[in-house]
């Protein structure tokens, strides 16, 4: 692939390395990452992709429950709480902490019944085997969480998503940052989220802001943010002193493990009438 996803006028995309089959290239004007690669559905009934090797409640509050809190309560903030959709709901415990403790009307939608069923069975949390296209109803809300590098065609899927929202509705997401400080001190060759064929494309904050806003988006707020950190557990088992610090320090300096992004549906200016 020589040319940009996002935009065939941007320079020619430079060769990076190889990975297995794929080469891996970035756009030098938007600093998009592009594996050329069709995507793979069949990770998606791997429940320990999501899971992140967590299988027990207490593992999967200990290593997602702050994240989504700090998520949620930043959100709450901005209005009540209204109408929800997550796409790409993993092991469901966005979308319990949603409705249980921040009074969300929640849906989570998945793509496999091994989702389905392990949420239900690990919290307790009912999902939907849907795919996002076939959703009918509106929200007010609609998240999505490291999923968008997963999608072959990211502004359609963002579209997809418009459509499911109410007038000025707001769209939230997640996915690996380029600029994150495991990429700077691994590097790109060795950084794990560059894992064609599932990872398709890896954004950097320019080319994620791009996305959204050809998609008919206006960002709203951005910030890098981290999932858990695991070594502070031993420190701090019960606490999230540390964690605060740590977590807001990556996050103030853009070095988290992703972006984060809140964007407004932008309607479409209706032509004028000539008379």
């Amino acid at each position: 692939m020589d040319r940009c996803l996002l935009d065939p006028s941007h320079r020619p995309a430079r060769r990076l390395f190889e990975r297995g089959p794929w080469t891996v290239t970035r756009c030098p004007t938007c600093g998009l990452i592009m594996t050329g690669s069709p995507g793979e559905e069949s990770i998606f009934d791997d429940p320990d992709y999501y899971t992140m090797g967590a299988n027990q409640r207490d593992e999967i509050y200990a290593d997602w429950a702050f994240r989504w809190r700090w998520i949620l309560g930043r959100l709450n903030r901005s209005g009540r709480p209204g109408r929800l959709l997550d796409v790409g709901a993993g092991n469901g415990l966005f979308v319990k902490i949603a409705q249980e403790e921040f009074g969300w009307q929640a849906r989570g939608i998945v793509l496999s019944e091994t989702e389905v069923a392990f949420a239900k069975r690990a919290l307790d949390v009912s999902l939907d085997r849907f795919r996002l296209e076939d959703v009918g109803e509106v929200f007010d809300l609609v998240t999505t969480f490291n999923v968008l590098e997963h999608v072959v065609d990211p502004v359609a899927f963002l579209q997809l998503m418009s459509r499911r929202l109410s007038t000025n509705g707001l769209v939230v997401l997640s996915t690996p940052s380029s600029a994150a400080i495991q990429a700077r001190l691994q590097g790109l060759k060795a950084w794990r989220m560059i894992a064609p064929p599932h990872h398709v494309n890896i954004f950097s904050r320019r080319a994620l802001e791009l996305t959204l806003r050809k998609a008919g988006f206006e960002v709203l707020s951005y910030d890098a943010i981290s999932t858990y950190i695991r070594a502070l557990r031993r420190i701090e088992p019960n606490g999230t002193f540390l964690k605060n610090i740590v977590f807001n320090g990556l996050r103030r300096t853009g070095l988290g493990a992703d972006h984060f992004v809140v964007a407004r549906k932008i309607e479409p200016i209706e032509p004028a009438i000539r008379s």
